[in-house]
This record gives structure tokens, sequence and C-alpha cells, in this order.
């Protein structure tokens, strides 16, 4: 349902909290995997990013872009959108990231795994309604080695 948007939405956010974190690509070659590893990991949690996941204005999103693929279900997904007053991430976790070297050892791919528990509310429903999810954040990081 809002499984694209929601991961686009996501990685934006996480990304924007990695930028801080710059390493220099000789840098990068040189610490390996397991340093930059525990790096990222550690920027992310200065930068509270699970708190950056609990503001994410899914509802918004969900709205702005509505549902589309299967005329049929894509309107019984944006009828039930209008009648959600709530929508928000609950609590949210980062999981244990992984991060391997390419095959040519010129970029390193970073897995952001990634646990969270979303509830919303509608006027049908006395009570929130939570659901969990379970999505990962994929980023390449590459090293430019022409400057």
């Amino acid at each position: 349902m809002a499984g694209p948007w929601t991961f686009t939405l996501l990685c934006g956010l996480l990304a924007a909290a990695l930028i801080q974190a710059t390493l220099s690509p000789t840098a990068v070659l040189i610490l390996g995997p397991k340093v930059i590893k525990e790096k990222l990991t550690q920027e992310l949690k200065d930068h509270n990013a699970t708190s950056i996941l609990q503001q994410l204005p899914l509802l918004s999103a969900m709205r702005e872009k509505p549902a589309g693929g299967i005329p049929v279900l894509g309107s019984l997904v944006n009828t039930v959108l209008k009648h959600i007053i709530w929508l928000k991430v609950i609590t949210a976790n980062i999981l244990q990231l992984q991060v391997k070297p390419s095959a040519n050892d010129q970029e390193l791919l970073v897995k952001i795994p990634l646990d969270m528990v979303a509830g919303f509310n509608t006027p049908l429903v006395k009570t929130i309604v939570e659901f969990h999810m379970t999505t990962e954040a994929q980023a390449i990081v590459r090293m430019d080695t022409s400057a």
C-alpha cells in the first residue's frame, strides 16, 4: 500500500542523517567495511535516526501520491486513506547494519534493516490499529579516486 513511498521517504531521511558523516575515499579504502559499519552505526545513533523515523509524515506522503496499479485495488486503497485521520510510526529500530564491498572494491553496499511499528486511527475504530513493518534501506557508497 505505502511501500514505495514509505521506503523512499525513509531512504531520504536516513541519507540526510548520514550526509554529515563525510569520509574521504582514501580513508574508506584504508578503513574497510568493519570500521565503516561501526562509524555509520554511531552516526545514526548520534543523529537520532530512530526519532527521525518516528516523525515521518506518512499520511500526507501517502495522500500526495494516490495508489495506482490495479484500478480496483488502487481505488479501494484511496477510499480507505480518505477515512484515516492519523498515521504515524510509533516505534522504530535500526537493526544490525551490513556493509559489504563490491566485486571491484570501488563501492560499498550499505544495508540498513529497519523494524517499525506504525499505527493509524479512523473515525470507525475507537482504538489505534497497529501494524508491524520490516524493511531495508540500501545505499551504495562510491569512492571517487579522481580527486
